[in-house]
């Protein structure tokens, strides 16, 4: 067994489960097996790390401004250059008149490419006071633009008693997502009652297209369905952790059809990818999968990726990227587990050999720990880095007056993938065009 589930590992699984988590944007996962048709659903995956969301010819990103505006930048992987999605030279980027800017939200939201736009699906603030300073902008909303930013149009504001949660699935013809409503919060033993949605983008429909429990989250999508994840008794803390498990179940957007994948315990941890879900058991490190198809038994691609020495450990479960699944541990450093080192592992999700990663982020002024380098996206032969990150503050309207956060700007690279799994820190750096 681990010797440590933490009480912020627990505290974070179940806030998973109730509430909105993270704030920045995440990128698209393309599917690349060809289990998976033609007319396949695409997940934007909130698993991944940065800002915006990647599509083939490069990377979206939502940066605040100091004033709590945001601006939309673009990162072309073939000049490697960062532009304001803007083609006016003399612009400021700080208003409505230029294509890049958006109004303060206070919230978080995604950015994906389908069907020949971009699109913006902001989350929505359950803070009634921001919620007050701020507007209808804080309220969540689908945008939709062209891939250069022009042409914007609002599809749909929702309410303020909606919340977006992250994990969207989407095709060329209808977004699908999870929104929580607070509407009976009171009434239904404070918690939002949750459920599917599809957007239709011909008819510019929403319709509910099922209830869900607090627990349901959409971790993925294959061919045309929809993955599903729910830890049924997560959100009671008095509920042991080791005690609980995950279901894994696919439902159909054009037939309503629902099947269940499998059943695990709730601090193993599963992605899905190349039509499987991988399952990682820090408990034993073994990898397995599952075909998602009815009736796929589970297989066992190696018993013990690690040795004895990393079940002791807590961790962290990333993303998959180039068929490899990436694991985070912290070791301590002393027996009073109060220092950590870091240790990031590449696991080969065909093998289930595993490789370290130890190229580690650029210190903050010197003060902040040098973190893993995170990959936030990948064409065929390079990843999209976080080679350095940078703070400041970021003003968000509040009682009449602001408050300032500091906002953490992620500067970018290319790098090979080989430099990477071999820890060659050889970046590509993205220049940043103002």
């Amino acid at each position: 067994m681990l010797k440590r589930f933490s009480a912020l590992s627990r505290l974070f699984l179940v806030l998973f489960c109730v509430l909105l988590t993270g704030c920045g944007a995440s990128a698209p996962q393309a599917d690349s097996d060809s289990a998976c048709a033609e007319d396949s659903l695409s997940f934007v995956d909130y698993t991944r790390q940065g800002d915006g969301g990647g599509f083939a010819a490069g990377y979206y990103r939502l940066v605040p401004r100091a004033d709590g505006s945001n601006n939309i930048c673009f990162v072309d992987y073939q000049t490697r250059l960062q532009t304001f999605l803007c083609n006016r030279p003399e612009c400021r980027h700080q208003d409505d008149t230029c294509p890049s800017w958006f109004p303060c939200s206070a919230s978080g939201g995604t950015l994906f490419v389908s069907g020949g736009h971009l699109f913006y699906l902001s989350f929505g603030n359950r803070n009634p006071d921001i919620v007050a300073s701020v507007g209808e902008d804080a309220l969540p909303q689908l945008i939709q633009m062209d891939l250069s930013g022009a042409g914007r149009e609002v599809l749909h504001i929702f309410s303020a008693s909606d919340l977006i949660r992250e994990g969207i699935v989407y095709d060329s013809s209808a977004i699908y997502f999870t929104c929580d409503s607070f509407e009976n919060f009171e009434q239904n033993g404070n918690l939002p009652q949750r459920s599917l949605y599809q957007y239709d983008l011909g008819a510019k429909k929403l319709t509910k297209l099922k209830s869900l429990t607090i627990n349901d989250q959409i971790i993925g999508a294959c061919k045309r369905e929809v993955i599903l994840s729910a830890a049924a008794g997560a959100e009671d803390l008095s509920n042991a952790a080791e005690d609980l498990e995950n279901t894994i179940s696919c439902y159909n957007v054009d037939t309503g059809a629902e099947y269940t994948v499998l059943t695990h315990p709730f601090v193993a941890v599963g992605r899905v990818s190349d039509g499987y879900y991988y399952l990682y058991d820090p408990t034993t490190t073994a990898l397995s999968r599952v075909n998602l198809s009815p009736g796929a038994q589970q297989e066992v691609i190696k018993k013990e990726v690690f040795g004895e020495a990393f079940l002791s450990y807590p961790y962290e479960v990333k993303a998959v990227f180039d068929h490899h699944l990436f694991v985070m541990y912290e070791i301590p450093k002393n027996e009073e587990w109060t220092d950590y080192s870091t240790s990031l592992q590449a696991i080969d999700l065909a093998t289930g050999k595993a490789r370290p990663i130890t190229i580690r982020v650029k210190k903050s002024g010197g003060l902040a720990p040098a973190k893993e380098v995170e990959i936030v996206d990948e064409s065929e032969d390079q990843f999209l880095v976080i080679s350095s990150v940078e703070y400041y503050d970021v003003a968000l309207p509040l009682n009449g007056g602001s408050v300032n956060l500091p906002y953490p700007y992620f500067h970018y690279s290319l790098i090979e993938k080989q430099d990477y799994y071999s820890s060659n820190p050889n970046y590509i750096p993205i220049e940043i065009m103002a």
